[in-house]
């Protein structure tokens, strides 16, 4: 917020200041804070950048508290969390167990204290679910499930309690991998897909849930829209989409030469740039190939493509694409210039680590880049200096990293190879 005040100044001739130079002068002054706003969906927030805008002071990061959920593995039933969000002060995310041949199942939905990792409330799903990770608003948790008994509800942050539950989301067959994520929100209002097959655009009020607006959807990626002031942007087929959010109207549809309109096999999400520009993994089915993509959201045209394929997940801040390359035996990092993507510098882990593959996502701030490898027995989370392109701090246990509102750097992990079981979280200062 803004903190206004006076600073009382007195000059002094002496210590005690017994004796002063003149009378005490009063100085007006005025201090704007700026929240940092909170991780609230795939890769943070609508631009889905995964930027916090902040400094790290990598040498003062300290272990501050480590969770996994309390449940019993039994069988071929093991652990799994998702992706996490934050509120102030709180942290959620979805944890159960999941089985090869029953799927997810006594899933729940985790609440935790930033601060000390204590679980404040936990809200639990029928069985025959399957869970998208949550995403949250101001004071909101969204929790959606699909399948048998599709939900899509609102729970209180602080509580858990139901605030509301969204009655047009429709529900999938058991089958059916939804090609969803949970929504994106931008002042009041939250977007995301849904309707029969996930087939529709939604846009809802945060306040009490009521429909804004449902349009047919192009496309079928596993994805959530991107939004800004005045657009909901997401990518079709083979198409970049541009709605108007008040109601939902086609406003442009951007040819995507480099895709065949395959969708990307898995999660992946438009990222708004910082050029007034979307930038996309431009999958193509028949190649197996996803170089980046940027387009000119004014011009509604292609800038450039990458000669690399990269991995979604990736990051973009201060000009700069900070990507995974696709396919690649050793883990290779990539800045590239957000004008004409072209590589800036690259960073491969050392040859002693013997990692094989880059995992998770990347987070970045203002002076360090976050993101995780593996190899056959061991993983690691490395934090990269973005001037001296250095590595200034690293944790053995990579996976997927959230950072919410008041800095706390969530680190979610599990075996080699396997689901994401195990939340450790991170704090500057002195260890508890």
């Amino acid at each position: 917020g803004t903190y206004v005040g006076q600073f009382e100044v007195t000059p002094c001739k002496d210590a005690p200041c017994v004796t002063t130079y003149g009378p005490t002068v009063f100085i007006d002054y005025r201090i704007d804070v700026t929240s940092l706003g909170e991780w609230e969906t795939y890769q943070r927030d609508a631009t889905h950048a995964g930027y916090v805008p902040t400094r790290v002071d990598a040498a003062r990061l300290n272990l501050m508290w480590e969770w996994t959920p309390s449940l019993e593995e039994l069988g071929d039933k093991v652990r799994f969390i998702t992706r996490p969000a934050t509120n102030p002060g709180l942290v959620h995310v979805m944890g159960g167990l999941t089985s090869p041949t029953l799927g997810q199942m006594n899933h729940s939905v985790y609440t935790l204290n930033e601060f000390d990792g204590s679980v404040t409330w936990t809200a639990g799903y029928t069985t025959r679910t399957h869970p998208i990770a949550v995403s949250s608003a101001p004071g909101i948790v969204y929790q959606l499930t699909v399948n048998d008994n599709a939900s899509f509800a609102a729970l209180n942050a602080t509580t858990g309690n139901l605030s509301y539950r969204y009655s047009n989301f429709f529900r999938f067959p058991w089958t059916i991998n939804p090609p969803l994520l949970a929504p994106s929100n931008y002042g009041d209002r939250s977007y995301f897909f849904a309707g029969d097959g996930a087939k529709e655009v939604h846009a809802i009020s945060q306040i009490d849930g009521t429909d804004l607006w449902t349009r047919p959807r192009a496309g079928l990626q596993i994805s959530t829209p991107a939004i800004n002031a005045t657009q909901v942007l997401y990518q079709g087929n083979d198409t970049i989409e541009i709605l108007d959010p008040d109601d939902g109207t086609t406003v442009a549809s951007i040819p995507d030469v480099g895709s065949d309109g395959t969708p990307y096999p898995g999660p992946s999400a438009l990222v708004l740039g910082t050029r007034g520009n979307a930038i996309v993994n431009s999958y193509n089915g028949t190649t197996n190939r996803s170089p980046l993509s940027s387009f000119d959201i004014g011009a509604r045209n292609r800038v450039w493509s990458t000669t690399q394929s990269y991995l979604p997940l990736f990051a973009v801040g201060d000009g700069v694409v900070y990507a995974g390359r696709r396919g690649q035996t050793v883990p290779t990092l990539d800045a590239i210039d957000e004008a004409d993507g072209q590589v800036l510098w690259t960073w491969v882990p050392p040859s002693s680590d013997a990692q094989t593959e880059m995992v998770g996502n990347v987070l970045l701030t203002r002076n360090l880049v976050f993101i995780s490898t593996e190899g056959a027995s061991s993983s690691w989370v490395w934090a990269i200096d973005r001037d001296t392109h250095q590595v200034v701090w690293r944790y053995p246990k990579g996976g997927y990293l959230t950072m919410s509102g008041s800095r706390t750097l969530y680190v979610l992990s599990g075996p080699i190879g396997g689901e994401l079981q195990h939340m450790s979280a991170f704090r500057e200062g002195a260890k508890p």
